[in-house]
């Protein structure tokens, strides 16, 4: 593909390096994606704002879907309910050599019953075994993605986990966010997830030095329930201040890869909300 000398420019100023960690992001969208996703990471190909994706499992083909090779991918750690996963760091370890790794989620939602569903003891003794033996290995570490939830739940939820693994090592906030469009209009959306960058995060930051200095990524993130266009607009006002937040290392919308949602029903293309996701 030929680019041109401004284009060139753009994509090197997208590339994140944060000092003393080895994450890289040739710029900072993700898409997410499971088993329903059959091939549609096809419809990202091309995009010179979509560049990994992730689906909540170690290795890119475990769900079944097919995440296109121009993506990079993030390895997430799941374990089972004796909080063991034997196959992790033989899986994980080669596929952070081989250089499709370059960086990897700890436990998804542990603050979640729904989710990974651990306490925040559980949580770091998981993160001990299963993350640690990987700092230093080529990719950054992620501390476990923790909901926006409240009381016990959310950033409340990571800084009792931190008690627990107070010599553990991250290289990146992993947080979800999610707001009902039930509950908000768009533009009240946008502010909440603002605040919670440029606020409540930082706050908690500076209260714990393990967390000091390294960025954020919003491993999912999105407006519940919004329609289509409801989904662009949110978008289009969000992304470019994403894109340019100097604390933001990378961001996955939960539109995903899912017909219904970032791809069209029919399942041969993408929505309004996919195309906006896509390359605006």
């Amino acid at each position: 593909m030929h680019l041109s000398i401004k284009s060139l420019v753009l994509l090197a100023l997208s590339v994140i390096s944060v000092a003393g960690s080895p994450i890289t992001f040739a710029g900072k969208r993700g898409i997410l994606f499971d088993w329903l996703s059959h091939d549609y990471s096809k419809f990202f190909v091309g995009s010179q704002k979509v560049t990994f994706g992730s689906d909540w499992h170690a290795t890119r083909d475990e769900t079944g879907a097919i995440l296109e090779g121009v993506f990079k991918f993030i390895s997430t750690l799941i374990v089972d309910q004796n909080l063991r996963n034997d196959k992790w760091l033989g899986t994980v370890g080669p596929l952070i050599d081989s250089g499709d790794v370059k960086t990897v989620f700890a436990s998804n939602e542990p603050d979640n019953a729904g989710q990974a569903n651990l306490s925040p003891q559980d949580a770091a003794k998981v993160y001990k075994q299963y993350m640690m033996p990987l700092k230093g290995r080529g990719a950054g570490l992620a501390t476990p993605a923790v909901t926006n939830g409240v009381g016990s739940a959310g950033l409340n939820y990571l800084e009792t986990f931190l008690t627990f693994c107070q010599d553990c090592e991250f290289d990146l906030i992993n947080v979800h966010h999610y707001v009902p469009r039930s509950d908000c209009t768009v533009d009240i959306a946008i502010t909440a997830l603002k605040n919670y960058i440029d606020k409540d995060i930082p706050a908690v930051q500076a209260k714990h030095p393990q967390l000091q200095g390294i960025p954020i990524c919003i491993g999912e993130f999105w407006l519940l329930d919004a329609s289509d266009s409801e989904g662009a607009e949110y978008l289009r006002k969000i992304l470019p201040w994403l894109d340019n937040h100097p604390n933001v290392a990378c961001y996955q919308a939960f539109g995903g890869l899912w017909e219904g949602k970032f791809v069209n029903q029919a399942g041969n293309g993408l929505t309004e909300s996919g195309s906006v996701y896509r390359d605006y």
